[in-house]
């Protein structure tokens, strides 16, 4: 704030938890170039660039824009390469160059989403293998840890009905997750239970729960 206080009302999310452990990061999302230069890939069924599920472009660390409309020199990956905020196409160039960040975080474009309604299933499955298979085919491979996860909640997209409490949002998160990495084992197991942690709606900015998103961390050599 204009006073050097902190703002009460920002809250921090797990990008700026992941700066100050001084872990390097960025977030991949397909279609961000061409959103910033003011053409965004459009759908009519909703399958294009959607802006609300770019979860830190609402917060100002991480903000391309400025509160005006203008691009932020620091924050916006057409004027600054080293922005936390960038194309899922960078993902794969830093793969192949070996300089990915610690921590990287892949939102598919709308139609590879799986999101129901407006994406296929199949289409959005063979996107997240081609994000895994590149990490496989990488020098990377040996030392990342990728986690496929989603963000629905309250059992809305689940095989049986939402429980009826808390409203319409049930007992709270049921999300699924593949671990993929060498150094994830062969164990695999259902749980049945639900979280007992109160929902008040989709998942938080800032979360990496989001759909069919592709999280990747590289354990320290």
């Amino acid at each position: 704030m204009s006073n050097g206080l902190p703002d009460p009302s920002y809250q921090p999310t797990i990008g700026d938890r992941l700066d100050a452990a001084d872990v390097s990061w960025r977030w991949y999302a397909g279609g961000w170039t061409d959103a910033l230069a003011g053409h965004p890939q459009v759908d009519p069924f909703n399958g294009g660039f959607q802006f609300h599920h770019q979860a830190f472009a609402y917060f100002a660390n991480f903000a391309p824009f400025n509160a005006d409309g203008t691009p932020n020199p620091q924050t916006n990956s057409l004027l600054n390469p080293n922005a936390h905020l960038q194309d899922e196409d960078q993902f794969f160039a830093g793969l192949a160059a070996g300089n990915l960040p610690a921590v990287s975080f892949i939102k598919p474009v709308g139609a590879n989403n799986e999101n129901p309604g407006y994406a296929r299933l199949i289409k959005g499955q063979q996107h997240v293998a081609s994000v895994v298979h590149a990490i496989q085919n990488s020098a990377e491979w040996d030392r990342t840890l990728t986690i496929v996860t989603y963000d629905e909640n309250g059992g809305f997209w689940d095989h049986v009905a939402a429980p009826a409490n808390n409203g319409p949002w049930g007992e709270g998160n049921r999300i699924p997750a593949i671990v993929i990495s060498p150094f994830a084992g062969e164990a695999s197991w259902t749980t049945r239970s639900t979280t007992r942690s109160r929902s008040s709606g989709r998942s938080p900015s800032g979360s990496t729960f989001l759909r069919s998103a592709t999280s990747t961390r590289r354990p320290a050599p």
